[in-house]
């Protein structure tokens, strides 16, 4: 039997899926929570154990000891790993076999991404180490969003910065995209013509998309665009940003440009959105404070519905009209009250809550009443859709 291993390395987490060719066979998580590092097998032989720090840094050595002692597996059998890599830039946008060249592209893409293609960089080196005779295949968050229009992605700059330096809009979480627009294409004889998707999980972003793909999106040439994330700010008046630039100059007393940057970049990454707000980046949190009448807490909710809402509108105007909506993210599919407080006087586009349907929770399932456009709450597969994608590209 062939298997294939998945990768999808975050800033604090890594998760690892194993596939023969039909299906899952047993998922991993590595993660740092504060001061501890614990690894997760999850299936029929659930556990959790508590790892040190260099069996998180090293986990391919970790889980290949793991596979081979706990499950018996013969790791030969691993012929393909598939990588999500958050940032692909212009040059890809299929799922792509790694080769040194692909390799020094993706790090050279740090620069965009400095939270995540950095960990791709590591992840894929230490497992094209551990296993040279598979297949490395990586398969990229922005591919999904190359469809995107020309005057969509374009920022009105000077052509000499943008086109030499590819500054443009990029859009983010594509293969919770592509998963959702799989599940869709699954539900109906013909998938609906006009979608709207919000993807809100620790990082927020949305997807118009016009016959499954995708027209416009929230997130751009980084993750910072768009709407209110757990530390994120979303979209903030460039004038505020370089203002707050000489007001961090002044506060730390240097002409240090290295040392300024990485403070702003810090706040806009790490201290703002519902941390900034709230003082608290977890929903839920949020939730039960507002419910005490905590002041912060209640701004950040009706902050993070509305600007929702409003990206909602923009998109239907783009569309046309929508067809159906989805809410994916462990909070878009995990929070009624949050998707009860987007949906709240959407009436008048056909957007229409069914409260008990959307109060039960159910992933797959419609939570729409019978006047309003279909609304739908699904999980993203994302280590399944790179399963898939690595599959149908026959490498």
């Amino acid at each position: 039997i062939m298997h294939t291993l998945i990768i999808n390395g975050g800033s604090s987490t890594i998760k690892y899926e194993l596939f023969d060719a039909h299906h899952s066979i047993v998922s991993f998580l590595y993660e740092k929570k504060s001061t501890k590092h614990l690894f997760h097998i999850q299936g029929s032989h659930e556990q959790t154990m508590e790892v040190t720090e260099t069996q998180y840094l090293n986990s391919a050595k970790h889980l290949l000891s793991i596979l081979t002692n706990v499950l018996s597996l013969d790791v030969d059998s691993i012929h393909k790993i598939g990588y999500r890599v958050v940032h692909g830039g212009t040059h890809y946008y299929k799922p792509t076999i790694i080769t040194n060249e692909v390799l020094n592209n993706i790090e050279a893409l740090s620069d965009i991404a400095p939270l995540h293609n950095p960990v791709a960089v590591a992840l894929i080196s230490m497992w094209r180490f551990a296993l040279p005779h598979a297949t490395h295949i990586a398969v990229f968050d922005t591919a999904f969003h190359h469809t995107i229009p020309e005057h969509a992605y374009t920022y009105a700059l000077p052509i000499q910065y943008r086109d030499r330096h590819g500054i443009r809009k990029y859009g983010f979480h594509g293969i919770s995209y592509a998963s959702i627009t799989r599940q869709l294409r699954a539900h109906y004889d013909t998938l609906p013509k006009k979608v709207i998707v919000a993807h809100l999980g620790s990082g927020c972003s949305m997807t118009a998309m016009l016959h499954g793909k995708s027209i416009d999106t929230t997130m751009g040439f980084g993750p910072l665009e768009g709407l209110m994330m757990s530390t994120r700010a979303g979209d903030v008046d460039d004038s505020a940003i370089l203002y707050l630039e000489d007001i961090i100059e002044k506060e730390l007393q240097t002409k240090d440009v290295d040392k300024v940057e990485a403070r702003l970049s810090h706040i806009l990454n790490k201290e703002s959105g519902l941390q900034g707000i709230a003082g608290a980046k977890d929903m839920r949190d949020i939730i039960e404070r507002a419910q005490q009448g905590d002041k912060h807490a209640q701004l950040a909710m009706n902050m993070f519905s509305y600007k929702i809402k409003k990206y909602i509108g923009s998109f239907y105007a783009i569309l046309g009209g929508c067809d159906a909506l989805v809410f994916t993210g462990g909070m878009g599919s995990g929070s009624p009250l949050i998707r009860n407080h987007i949906i709240d006087g959407l009436g008048h586009l056909g957007f229409q809550l069914q409260h008990a349907k959307n109060d039960s929770n159910l992933l797959g399932t419609l939570i729409n009443d019978s006047n309003s456009c279909d609304i739908w709450i699904m999980a993203p597969k994302e280590e399944e859709e790179i399963w898939r994608e690595t599959h149908e590209n026959n490498h």
